[in-house]
């Protein structure tokens, strides 16, 4: 048996070292921080303790000190069962600063809350539930998902394959394979600044026309207006009011209408927005988020979205993190389906419908379609 300790600046750092140098058959038996790792974000503030079969490691791919009499590895195994813990160079492999810095501090603050796991995740699934942590899951969700897989009969098989199925089938409910649109539809996109609405709605209008040749009317709710009338009902408008714009809005020609917002506040009801949007009453209202906003941020305002009711999801700037956990957390806590996943920037590119294997492999670290 090979006992080793990696130290990194945060714990995805030191389980690639351990899955790089040991395999995927390593298990890991402790994690804790360092109490005299400097103060800077990227110093060894995290140390991974890993074993392995000699049987099974690849003694080529397994870095390590040399002693002074420069006994080989192999021979220090035979003759010491239990190798002692070796502290090696940390390799910082990335081509932005900023990046480094936001992906440290995201693990230290992970770790710092949630190293004690639950007694009911097994030592062979805790570097899974850490890859969810550090995926930005939610903890609870990623204990339930670890628990789940700690109480399963493996049968030998691998535990990443086995992670991988199980977490695929949980986000099958969470994914809506596709959405059919009909004549004279109205379709309406909330969600925080920064999210994409417009950019979003852009992409929705191009391929609807493109796949199914259905009309396309586009407006936005922050140039309109309200208005009593003589019998004191309220009609919606753009101003000054025309022809043209009433066209704009109607759909009775069996166009689509595409609805944009102004951007939803956390902790702001906006009661004036939800009052608008019940007035055009749309078949269907999307909630468009970035899962480069921290997952703990959106959880936050889960009321102020939750009240606006929306009918899918819809997650953006896929591009910009490889922390998906966003996706699954807001599928969750809203109680809706997620439609469609975006990885280009502005206007460019399209919408994809949300692929639950593809977004297990993101959360899991194991790889995944782009």
């Amino acid at each position: 048996m090979i006992i080793k300790s990696y130290t990194a600046p945060t714990v995805a750092a030191a389980l690639k070292k351990i899955r790089e140098e040991m395999g995927g058959g390593a298990v890991v038996l402790s994690t804790k921080i360092n109490p005299e790792a400097g103060d800077g974000l990227l110093d060894d503030r995290v140390e991974v303790t890993a074993c392995i079969d000699d049987k099974a490691v690849d003694f080529r791919k397994l870095k390590y000190n040399r002693k002074a009499d420069d006994v080989p590895l192999k021979k220090q195994v035979e003759e010491e069962p239990v190798a002692t813990a070796v502290e090696e160079e940390v390799q910082i492999d990335s081509s932005s600063a900023l990046h480094r810095i936001d992906k440290a501090l995201g693990n230290i603050l992970n770790v710092g809350r949630h190293i004690n796991t639950s007694e009911k995740i097994s030592e062979e699934s805790k570097f899974l539930y850490l890859n969810l942590l550090d995926a930005d899951l939610p903890y609870e969700i990623a204990e339930r998902i670890c628990e789940n897989l700690s109480q399963t009969n493996n049968n030998n098989r691998n535990i990443e394959q086995i992670a991988f199925e199980k977490l695929a089938n949980e986000l099958e409910p969470l994914c809506t394979p596709s959405i059919r649109l009909q004549p004279g539809s109205k379709v309406a996109f909330v969600g925080p600044s920064g999210g994409g609405k417009s950019s979003v709605m852009a992409k929705f209008a191009a391929q609807i026309t493109m796949q199914s040749g259905l009309k396309v009317k586009l407006t936005s709710l922050e140039n309109l207006q309200e208005k009593k009338s003589d019998n004191e009902t309220i009609e919606i408008f753009a101003s000054p009011l025309s022809n043209e714009v009433r066209s704009q809005i109607n759909t009775e020609d069996g166009s689509i209408l595409l609805i944009d917002t102004p951007s939803i506040m956390p902790g702001d009801p906006n009661s004036e927005l939800l009052d608008k949007l019940n007035k055009f009453q749309p078949n269907i209202l999307f909630f468009v988020f970035s899962v480069g906003s921290r997952t703990c941020d959106l959880i936050d305002a889960i009321n102020t979205y939750e009240s606006f009711t929306p009918t899918y999801l819809i997650a953006t700037h896929l591009d910009e993190t490889e922390r998906w956990g966003g996706i699954m957390a807001m599928a969750e806590y809203l109680n809706r389906s997620t439609a469609f996943v975006t990885n280009s920037p502005g206007k460019i590119g399209r919408l994809y419908t949300a692929d639950p294997a593809v977004i297990a492999g993101h959360l899991l670290k194991t790889g995944g379609c782009e």
